[in-house]
């Protein structure tokens, strides 16, 4: 929905705001930037300017630091967001649904049209980017849309993740980010086909002489009532940053910028990450490993002490030259002792904390030829241990939202079929909410768990059964084999529904009725035929028919 243009006061007052939030940023922007000198490099444009291309790891001599983030950055893409495989489920809050064969069916459905309008994305890219800036920074941020298809229907996802220090935020009253602003550069000529002519004639003078000039821009985001529909939603609105010129302006039904936090005080708006923690060992060791490099340097070219007037001429250290001294001992190696094992060993142990930081201890798995499956089960419930608080808010401020947006983009497009009978008799009467369901192996680790209790369970009763069969009675065989297929990701049209399981059930039990009875009816006709020979032959019956 198009939205009209701002006021110019208005336009100011948005630049006046987006000017505030960023003083309230700098004192971030340092943190970062030490950061990302050692953690991040790519991300160094924080408050230096980089050139595109321009190598930007003069400042790194140990990349423990960087390789343990990336790690940590891949596992949990690879984990719990992962485009390999289906990291999600969709169930009905209202329980009575999940047990309707239809509804089971669609949700199933959904859950894969879903899934595969991500991996036909650039997600899984983005997604990785999003992870690196966000275990490191402790913020990330990304920017989803729909793509609109030359047919005019849906056209697929596409992703965009930002760079620290080039974005702002602000929480709402509950705690969520609603509000975003950031900067970024077009290309003039980029700028004039996007917008056309609501550019201002300065930049559609340079489109024509400096095509390739890069223009900043401004873009907004943040909510706003609507009036007619009582419902909030969000206005997205995009500036000329020079000219403070309004190109475009646009209302969303649902926010469009994920802005998940690692972890987060309660005082302050963006969060704190692995980095944070790693940083003092990470700044200690990369001075370590500077200064053992110059007594490297020293010990393979060793400085050279000469006495004063020793040496007649130029003193040659190159092969093949002569130098005259007036003395043997005039010229002699300067000895710097320094103890390369000291140096190895201490910064063994902060490559190992720097490590530990990042929790490589427990995201990847041991030396071993091979794990049996209880201790690939203990590793992933160490993980979720030691991951479930940031796992929590990750859930909550970046798949959820996440999918949310997916679903409804794909719903507003006609990309999902038509709900259930039931499911719209329980819309209509308010019941009809959707959760989301984590498949991803961290979160399915709680599960399995379930089904491990199970399963022990079932290996103490079958002895107990065979002292007293009694005990049997005590569990809800059908009730236990739906709760371990479905803990086991079972999909539903694997499974019958509970009326037709009870159909075949009934339909049984009437076959063996009927052949029971069947047989019941053959043998008591035979006993008839039986009873009738052995009575002819005791002579019981007259040969008139008549009874003696």
């Amino acid at each position: 929905m198009a939205l009209p243009k701002l006021t110019v006061d208005q336009v100011s007052s948005r630049f006046k705001r987006y000017d505030q939030l960023l003083q309230r940023r700098s004192t971030y922007e340092q943190k970062w930037q030490n950061l990302a000198h050692l953690m991040r490099p790519s991300r160094a444009s924080i408050r230096w300017h980089y050139t595109p291309g321009t190598p930007r790891t003069q400042q790194l001599f140990d990349g423990t630091a960087l390789q343990a983030s990336h790690d940590l950055a891949s596992a949990l893409s690879g984990s719990f967001t992962s485009t390999e495989f289906q990291f999600f489920g969709l169930k009905m809050r209202y329980q009575p649904l999940n047990e309707d064969w239809e509804t089971q069916m669609w949700l199933e459905e959904v859950a894969q049209r879903m899934f595969l309008a991500l991996q036909q994305s650039n997600f899984g890219s983005e997604s990785n980017q999003l992870y690196q800036d966000l275990v490191v920074f402790g913020t990330g941020c990304m920017w989803m849309e729909s793509i609109i298809a030359p047919s005019g229907g849906f056209g697929g996802l596409r992703f965009r993740t930002m760079p620290p220090g080039k974005y702002v935020i602000t929480e709402e009253f509950d705690g969520t980010i609603r509000t975003v602003g950031r900067e970024f550069s077009l290309p003039a000529h980029a700028c004039v086909s996007q917008w056309g002519e609501a550019v201002s004639e300065k930049i559609r003078e340079k489109a024509k002489q400096s095509p390739d000039d890069m223009i900043p821009v401004l873009h907004t985001m943040q909510p706003f009532k609507d009036k007619q529909s009582d419902r909030q939603q969000f206005e997205s609105r995009y500036f000329e940053k020079e000219s403070k010129t309004e190109l475009a302006a646009k209302a969303y039904r649902n926010f469009r910028y994920l802005v998940p936090r690692w972890d987060k005080a309660s005082d302050e708006e963006y969060g704190s990450g692995q980095g944070d923690v790693a940083y003092p060992d990470t700044a200690s060791l990369n001075r370590a490993v500077e200064m053992r490099f110059k007594q490297w340097a020293k010990a393979i070219d060793p400085p050279i002490l000469t006495v004063d007037d020793g040496v007649i001429g130029k003193l040659r250290m190159t092969a093949g030259t002569r130098t005259v001294v007036r003395n043997l001992d005039a010229v002699r190696e300067f000895q710097t002792s320094a103890k390369f094992d000291v140096a190895q060993f201490q910064e063994s142990q902060l490559r190992q904390m720097i490590r530990n930081a990042f929790f490589a201890d427990q995201i990847q798995l041991p030396d071993k030829p091979y794990m049996t499956a209880f201790e690939i089960q203990s590793l992933l419930e160490i993980m979720q241990r030691r991951l479930g608080p940031q796992l929590g808010r990750l859930k909550e401020e970046y798949a959820k939202p996440l999918l949310s947006f997916v679903f409804e983009e794909m719903w507003q497009a006609g990309e999902i079929p038509p709900p259930p009978p039931m499911m719209e008799q329980a819309q209509a009467q308010g019941l009809a909410t959707i959760d989301v369901q984590y498949e991803s192996p961290l979160t399915r680790v709680q599960r399995t768990s379930m089904v491990t209790a199970i399963e022990r369970t079932l290996q103490v009763a079958g002895p107990l059964a065979a002292v007293d069969p009694n005990v049997i009675d005590n569990l809800d065989t059908d009730a236990t084999f739906r709760e371990m297929a479905e803990a086991n990701d079972v999909p539903a049209k694997l499974l019958r529904n509970v009326d037709s399981r009870d159909q075949i059930r009934q339909s049984r039990q009437e076959a063996e009725a009927a052949r029971n009875e069947a047989e019941m009816g053959q043998l008591q006709s035979g006993n008839m035929k039986n009873m009738a020979q052995a009575a002819q032959a005791a002579g019981m019956v007259a040969k008139d028919g008549a009874t003696q």
